[in-house]
């Protein structure tokens, strides 16, 4: 009677390393969004990963760099390459469109709702982190899209007002949508946030578009 043959052993399948770094950052964040950062060891983020806790040091040198990566890699702004100055080719109704839908479609990813809760919770405890994301990311963004705006004003190309003045602004009703999502969850999706995307769109459109001009009038005949 022959013996049974035991199935041969399943072969490891080597990832990439930036596959890797992505079920790790995916785990991290499964894991801080649970139990905190501070609660959250190296050891859990790699069983979560399926890696040994040196499998998780080949690719992040710190739990500190794990959650850096998570703000770089979803609260980068979506729109920094793109100009606000109107042209035939590029009218400012396209321009808006562009934006809106950038910034509103991010609602439908809920890694960034999951970081954007742990960017609230952690940030009083991790400072230094947060404000190199400000540093680094964001501020950078703010200050292109303020330049570029004052150069559409310097030619010409929109109007003047308190939004071009201060053009963070700009962000502002995002924020809000995401304040209002991160409360109310998906009710406020179903219930608001077509509205004020609507609002947000109008509000640019009628600040930024330039004024028609008045029509000449005619001179009376003596």
């Amino acid at each position: 009677m022959s013996k049974a043959t035991s199935p041969a052993p399943r072969k490891r399948v080597r990832l990439s390393p930036e596959i890797r770094k992505e079920q790790i950052l995916d785990a991290a964040l499964v894991e801080f969004g649970a139990h905190g950062f501070s609660a959250t060891s190296i050891d859990r983020i790699g069983a979560r990963a399926q890696l040994s806790k040196a499998g998780v040091y080949a690719h992040f040198a710190s739990k500190d760099e794990i959650f850096e990566t998570l703000l770089m890699r979803s609260l980068t702004p979506s729109f920094a390459a793109q100009d606000w100055c109107p042209s035939p080719a590029r009218p400012l109704e396209a321009i808006v469109d562009t934006y809106i839908d950038s910034s509103y479609d991010r609602f439908k990813e809920p890694r960034v709702a999951a970081v954007l809760r742990l960017l609230i919770a952690e940030s009083g405890r991790m400072p230094q982190l947060v404000r190199r994301w400000r540093g680094e990311v964001l501020q950078p963004y703010l200050d292109q899209q303020q330049k570029m705006i004052d150069r559409c004003v310097e030619q010409g190309a929109v109007r003047p007002g308190p939004l071009t003045d201060f053009f963070d602004i700009v962000v502002a009703p995002v924020a809000q949508a995401w304040m209002m999502f991160l409360v109310f969850g998906d009710d406020f999706l179903r219930r608001d946030l077509k509205k004020l995307k609507e609002a947000h769109r109008k509000l640019l459109l009628d600040t930024l578009r330039l004024p028609e001009p008045a029509p000449a009038r005619r001179r009376k005949r003596a």
